[in-house]
């Protein structure tokens, strides 16, 4: 899984939050967005390569769920 990916998504938040606008703010928040998808790539990648349990990728891809459907709600709530 790339760290870069997990890390970068959290990254766009934050600067995307020191932005002045609102639109520039919502750009930054659909890159994070985009992470969250590559983290999941990478997340089934590892287990279909078998460097990942069942169990453990059961965890992991439930965790980049959660984190993508809260990600989506915000990008929602500002697009309204």
């Amino acid at each position: 899984m790339s760290i870069r990916d997990s890390v970068s998504g959290a990254a766009n938040i934050v600067e995307g939050s020191a932005r002045r606008t609102e639109a520039d703010f919502l750009r930054f928040l659909d890159i994070s967005f985009s992470s969250l998808r590559e983290v999941e790539y990478y997340i089934l990648l590892s287990r279909d390569l078998e460097y990942l349990s069942n169990e453990d990728w059961e965890e992991l891809a439930q965790k980049q769920s959660i984190a993508a459907q809260k990600l989506a709600n915000l990008i929602r709530s500002f697009r309204r």
